[in-house]
């Protein structure tokens, strides 16, 4: 109960370096809870995946005795505090993928990007069009979604 004192105060501190607001949910649909302001309380591996969407990620470097109280208050599912669920991992990245590559059969992805959490070729050429730039993905990130969800279906 003490927790949710904190409830409209800009106290969660995100991986952005900004500060968030602790809100109440403001839609519940059936399990799934909607607001327009849900942080996840990620762990490492998840905010290197979804490093891209750093103003909705929780900040690593919190204190374990804070981040147990924030825990405490994603269990109540009351607040836009999450834990980072595999649906909401989907979700996030449907976010994360352009909307051209939704319509395609098949897109590029790049092989010699060395950073895991990072989706986007980065080491397109100057003469590669923006299409081309935008159209493909690391192999790396693919992996590690694929890790990512191999590892939550044990």
């Amino acid at each position: 109960k003490r927790a949710e004192r904190l409830v409209g105060l800009p106290l969660l501190p995100l991986q952005d370096r900004s500060f968030a607001v602790l809100s109440h949910v403001t839609n519940i649909q059936g399990d799934t809870l909607r607001s327009k302001n849900i942080i996840y309380l990620v762990d490492e591996s998840e905010a290197k995946l979804f490093q891209q969407l750093p103003h909705i990620l929780l900040n690593l470097s919190i204190s374990q005795p804070v981040r147990s109280l924030l825990t405490s208050l994603t269990h109540k599912k009351a607040t836009n505090l999450l834990t980072l669920s595999p649906e909401d991992a989907v979700n996030l990245i449907r976010e994360l993928i352009p909307e051209s590559w939704r319509r395609k059969q098949a897109v590029a992805w790049d092989s010699t990007s060395h950073n895991e959490g990072d989706m986007r070729n980065t080491d397109a050429k100057d003469g590669d069009s923006q299409e081309l730039r935008s159209s493909s993905i690391s192999a790396r990130w693919v992996r590690a979604v694929f890790k990512y969800f191999a590892g939550r279906e044990a």
